[in-house]
C-alpha cells in the first residue's frame, strides 16, 4: 500500500485550510509513492509555497490587482434598476374621450313662392249683385270702368305648397305682392291670409295702397312661432279700384286681372314636416382632454407611435348627417392631417356609424385651447344636413352625437411639464454576492466604497431615492443609508446631440454612507427597494420631454481594497471527506508543519468533523496555525514571521474517525491582524506562505 493513500486526506485538509478558496490540487502528491508504510514511520512531506495567486487565479471576475499589487475586491451588476417612458408617463384610453352632442335646433328652409292669377270675372263674384250685374253688362265693350268699392268676403285658396307639408316656423317672413293688370289704378286692398289646416286661422293682413296700372305694390308680416301648413286661402275685405271716366277703355273678365305672389323668406324652421335644404347644423371646436393618471402633468406636445381615433356618431334625424372633421394642428410626416368625413345614413328613427382613423406617426400640438393650453387635443367638427329632395319630419330637439376617443394610443415623444410623481419600486430586489460567501463575519475594509452609475435620457428632472440592505448568511443585516440626490438629465436642444444620455455617478464611502459596515457584514446578499421622484424642485414653465427611447438604467459596483483590521474576521469552508476508511490502517499520526508566514495576520482554525448526516463527531483546533508578519506604517509585510504546530491523530481520534464514517469536514477559520487587529494592514501580490510538512506514524499490525 503506497503512503500517498493513507495521508492524502490529512494533507488535504491543512492545505485546504492555509487558504480555503485555493484550489486544492496545488500539490503534487506522486513524488512520494516510493514510500511504503512501515510499523513505524517519519517521511518529510512537503516543501511548497503558497502565494496569493493560488487565491485570485480562478477570479479575475470578482478579485483586482492593481498596479502596484494591492489585492481587491470587485462586484459590479449593470442594469440593477430601470424605468422607461410608460413608468413615468402614459395615456388612458379609457378615460381620453370627447362627446359632442348637437340638437339641430332651428334649421334653415329654402324660401316658398306661389302665386295666384285672379282675373276680373273671378274677382267680380265676390262683388255685391248689383256691381257684379253691371260689369257682366259691359264685359267685352269699351267703356267706362267704374269705380268699385267692394268687401270680398268669399275665401280663395292657394295653390298647396310643395316644400312642406306643415311647419312651425322659429323666425322668417311672408310677403305678398300685388301686381295690377286692371285698365284702371286701384286705390286699395286689404288682403287677409289664413292658415287653412288642420284649421282656419287668420296669419295677417296686408294692405297695398294706390296700385298704378302695371305696377306692383308689396306688404309683408313677420311668422316667428307661427305654426303654417302648405294650404293657405285669403280674403279682401277692402278692394277699391277707380273709374276711367270720362274715358272708356276695355273691359275683359278674362284679361283684366290682379296677380298675387306669396313669397316666404330668411325661414327658420323649428318642427314639422319639410325638405330639407343642404345645410351645416353646427361648425364648433372641440377638444380631447388626455388623461395620463396625473392631474400634475401638463402636456403641449405629443407623437404617437401608434393607435386610432374611434368615431361613434349617432343621429335621430331624420334625414342623411355628414360629419367633417378636422384636426387644427395635427401632422403626419410633417404634413397636415387630412379631414375626416363620416356620413350617417337614414336607416330607421335612430341611426349609428362607427369608424376610426389611424393617427400612428402623428404629432398634436395640445396647448390651442384658450381655457386650458395643455393636455388638450384639439377637434373641430362641421355637422352638415343633407337634403334628401323629399319631405321628411324634423323636431329642434332632433340630435346628433358623436363620441370621440383615443384606442391604442402608444406615445413616440411627449413635451410639457411631466409632474410631481412619486413612483415606488412594487417589492425588494435580490442581489446574491456568490462569491463572498466563503467569508463569514468580521471583515472590516479601510476604505470600501460602493459606485452608483445613472445614466438616463428621460428629459425630466429626477429625485433617486433607494436605499440598499446587506444581509449575510448569520441573517444580520446593515442599510447603506443612501441621501437621496437628484440626476442629471437632458433638454430638449439636446435631442439627437452628444449629451441626450446623462451620467450621473455617486460614490458612496465612510464620508456619505455606511458602505464600510454595509461591506464587513459581509454583504451575501443585498436588497435594494426604493422610489424615483420628479420634479421635486420644479415648476410648469420648464419645458421636459421624454422619448419612447428615453430610458433610466442603475449600474452599481462596490470597490473593496484588502486594507482590513480585524480581530474577529472569519471564513467558512466545507468539503467531503472520503478517507475514514484509511485511517483504521493507522494507530496514531501526528502532522508536523512549519510556516513561514508574508501576510499581515495571524489564524486560528477549527476543523469539525462531520458524519453522512452531518452530526458533528470531533474537531481538531489549531490556535497558532499562522503568526503575523511584520509591516511598515501602511501596512504593508517587511517583516515575515515563523511558526510550528503539530496536528496529533491518536488511536482515539482515529478510532471515532473510522467509526463514525467521517464524511465531511467543515473549518472555521479566525484572522486576526497585526498587533490583535488594532492596526490596519493591506494584501499585495506578492505575499506568500512557505510550508514544510511531514508526518510521523505508527501503522496499526
Amino acid at each position: 500500500m503506497k503512503i500517498k493513500n493513507c495521508l492524502l486526506t490529512v494533507f488535504y485538509v491543512l492545505i485546504a485550510f492555509v487558504f480555503s478558496t485555493c484550489k486544492k490540487d496545488n500539490l503534487n502528491f506522486d513524488k512520494y509513492n516510493g514510500y511504503t508504510l512501515n510499523p513505524e514511520f517519519g517521511i518529510p512531506i512537503v516543501n511548497a509555497t503558497l502565494d496569493i495567486k493560488n487565491l485570485i487565479k480562478n477570479d479575475t471576475t470578482n478579485i483586482h490587482v492593481d498596479g502596484d499589487g494591492l489585492i481587491r475586491f470587485v462586484y459590479r451588476k449593470d442594469s440593477l434598476i430601470s424605468y422607461k417612458l410608460n413608468d413615468l408617463f402614459k395615456l388612458d384610453n379609457q378615460s381620453n374621450t370627447t362627446s359632442i352632442n348637437k340638437s339641430i335646433g332651428e334649421i334653415s328652409i329654402d324660401d316658398v313662392s306661389n302665386s295666384k292669377k285672379v282675373t276680373l270675372g273671378e274677382l267680380s263674384q265676390g262683388f255685391s249683385p248689383a256691381v257684379k250685374a253691371n260689369f257682366n253688362v259691359i264685359d267685352n265693350s269699351n267703356n267706362i270702368f267704374p269705380a268699385v268699392n267692394e268687401n270680398i268676403s268669399t275665401l280663395t285658396s292657394f295653390s298647396a305648397i310643395s316644400e312642406f307639408s306643415s311647419i312651425k316656423f322659429s323666425k322668417g317672413w311672408l310677403v305678398l305682392s300685388i301686381t295690377n293688370k286692371m285698365p284702371v289704378p286701384i286705390n286699395q286692398i286689404q288682403l287677409n291670409l289664413y292658415n287653412l289646416s288642420p284649421s282656419q286661422t287668420l296669419l295677417g293682413t296686408f294692405n297695398f295702397l294706390s296700385i298704378a296700372k302695371g305696377g306692383t305694390k308689396s306688404d309683408s308680416i313677420q311668422i316667428n312661432n307661427k305654426q303654417i301648413s302648405s294650404s293657405m286661402g285669403y280674403t279682401m275685405p277692402i278692394y277699391s279700384s277707380a273709374s276711367s271716366a270720362p274715358s272708356t277703355v276695355f273691359i275683359s273678365s278674362t284679361q283684366d286681372s290682379i296677380i298675387i305672389n306669396l313669397f316666404a323668406k330668411q325661414l327658420k324652421a323649428i318642427s314639422g314636416a319639410a325638405i330639407f335644404p343642404n345645410q351645416d347644423i353646427a361648425t364648433q371646436n372641440s377638444y380631447i382632454e388626455l388623461n395620463t393618471g396625473d392631474s400634475t402633468q401638463q402636456i403641449r406636445k405629443i407623437k404617437l407611435t401608434n393607435g386610432s381615433l374611434k368615431f361613434i356618431a349617432q343621429s335621430t334625424v331624420n334625414t342623411t348627417i355628414q360629419l367633417m372633421l378636422s384636426f387644427p394642428f395635427a401632422t403626419k410626416n410633417g404634413v397636415p392631417l387630412p379631414d375626416k368625413i363620416i356620413t350617417i345614413p337614414t336607416t330607421g328613427k335612430f341611426s349609428s356609424y362607427i369608424d376610426s382613423i389611424d393617427i400612428g406617426n402623428v404629432s398634436f400640438d395640445l396647448t390651442k385651447n384658450p381655457s386650458k393650453k395643455y393636455n388638450n387635443l384639439p377637434i373641430a367638427y362641421t355637422i352638415k344636413l343633407l337634403s334628401s329632395n323629399t319631405i321628411n319630419t324634423f323636431d329642434s330637439s332632433n340630435y346628433v352625437d358623436l363620441k370621440v376617443s383615443t384606442t391604442g394610443a402608444a406615445v413616440d415623444y411627449a413635451e410639457g411639464f411631466f409632474g410631481k410623481l412619486d413612483i415606488s419600486s412594487d417589492t425588494a430586489t435580490n442581489i446574491d454576492n456568490d462569491f463572498l460567501s466563503f467569508i463569514k463575519e468580521g471583515l472590516n475594509l479601510d476604505d470600501p466604497k460602493l459606485t452608483l452609475d445613472i445614466y438616463s435620457s428621460l428629459g425630466v428632472p429626477i429625485t433617486f431615492n433607494y436605499d440598499f440592505t446587506a444581509y449575510n448568511n448569520s441573517g444580520k443585516s446593515q442599510d447603506l443609508q443612501v441621501q437621496p440626490f437628484e440626476l442629471s438629465y437632458p433638454l430638449v436642444s439636446d435631442i439627437g446631440g452628444p449629451n441626450e444620455l446623462k451620467r450621473t455617478t455617486r460614490v458612496l464611502d465612510k464620508t456619505n454612507s455606511k458602505v464600510d459596515k454595509f461591506v464587513s457584514l459581509p454583504p451575501h446578499k443585498i436588497k435594494y427597494s426604493g422610489k424615483v421622484i420628479t420634479n421635486l424642485n420644479h415648476n410648469v414653465n420648464e419645458t421636459q420631454y421624454i422619448s419612447s427611447n428615453s430610458a433610466l438604467s442603475v449600474n452599481m459596483s462596490m470597490d473593496m481594497p484588502i486594507a482590513i483590521h480585524s480581530s474577529n474576521f472569519s471564513l467558512v469552508d466545507s468539503f467531503d471527506f472520503n478517507a475514514a476508511d484509511i485511517f483504521d490502517k493507522l494507530k496514531s499520526a501526528t502532522i508536523v508543519v512549519k510556516m513561514e508566514n508574508g501576510f499581515p495576520f495571524n489564524a486560528m482554525v477549527n476543523m469539525m468533523l462531520l458524519d453522512s448526516n452531518n452530526k458533528f463527531v470531533d474537531s481538531l483546533p489549531i490556535n497558532n496555525l499562522l503568526i503575523s508578519a511584520i509591516t511598515d506604517a501602511n501596512g504593508k509585510t517587511i517583516q515575515r514571521s515563523i511558526s510550528r504546530f503539530d496536528l496529533m491523530f491518536d488511536e482515539a481520534r482515529i478510532k471515532k474517525i473510522t467509526t463514525a464514517k467521517v464524511k465531511k469536514i467543515k473549518m472555521y477559520s479566525t484572522i486576526i491582524t497585526e498587533n490583535q487587529g488594532s492596526k490596519t494592514v493591506r494584501v499585495y501580490s506578492d505575499y506568500d506562505i512557505k510550508i514544510s510538512l511531514g508526518v510521523i506514524g505508527k501503522v496499526g499490525l
